[in-house]
């Protein structure tokens, strides 16, 4: 279905040969998926600056008409990338681009209102999160990290702070410092003890998962 959206994209930016928003997002997202998997940080950059770059376009104010689909992609990239550097005005532009597909929800399929909902509650919601504090040079982080990698969980914000390379670029948790590396999980406001052995981080997400904790906190599993 296609909405007339005051806030979709300028086309003729793209016409003239730039990268479409579908290609700015999959870039974005592959950029995401390698932070994620590596924690190399210009990767992170590169989603950021891909997301910014989407925001520009799509905000510009134009009448074009938008597929909800591509919409819903804008706002859920968007809620990713702000989950792992805090951007507020990325979660602003995704919240007002969802609100203006709400209003016209007499002309959604329930599909539609499904796929929507979703984004909602992604970008209202905090993702678990787990990192690793510890040298990337130690065999033991390393270790670690692998398990990380493999976690099993809806939306999981991995992340790996070797504090040589300095702080993360969304420093919103406080680890302590440890002699030897350990991974830490944290959601509902709340972080688990270290966790120095590889085999533990899955066993107690597994645990959070069965206890969130307090509905409030809007903690997503």
């Amino acid at each position: 279905m296609v909405v007339s959206a005051m806030i979709a994209l300028s086309i003729c930016r793209f016409c003239q040969g730039e990268p479409s928003t579908a290609a700015v997002v999959a870039r974005g997202m592959k950029a995401i998926e390698l932070y994620s998997t590596t924690a190399e940080r210009p990767a992170l950059r590169d989603a950021l600056n891909a997301a910014r770059e989407l925001s520009r376009e799509v905000m510009s104010g134009s009448l074009d008409p938008y597929d909800v689909d591509d919409i819903i992609s804008y706002a859920r990239f968007w809620a990713r990338v702000s989950d792992y550097t805090g951007d507020k005005d990325l979660k602003r532009d995704a919240t007002r681009m969802i609100q203006y597909v709400w209003s016209h929800q007499d002309t959604l399929s329930d599909a539609e209102k499904k796929a929507l909902s979703l984004v909602e509650h992604e970008l209202h919601s905090e993702p678990v999160r787990v990192t690793v504090v510890g040298s990337k040079s130690d065999q033991r982080s390393q270790a670690l990290w692998r398990e990380i990698v493999q976690v099993s969980a809806p939306r999981v914000r991995r992340e790996w702070w070797d504090r040589s390379e300095g702080p993360l670029l969304y420093s919103d948790r406080m680890y302590p410092s440890l002699s030897a590396p350990a991974a830490f999980i944290c959601c509902n406001k709340k972080c688990s003890l270290p966790l120095y052995k590889p085999g533990e981080v899955q066993e107690r997400i597994e645990e959070f998962m069965r206890n969130p904790g307090d509905s409030d906190a809007n903690c997503q599993f």
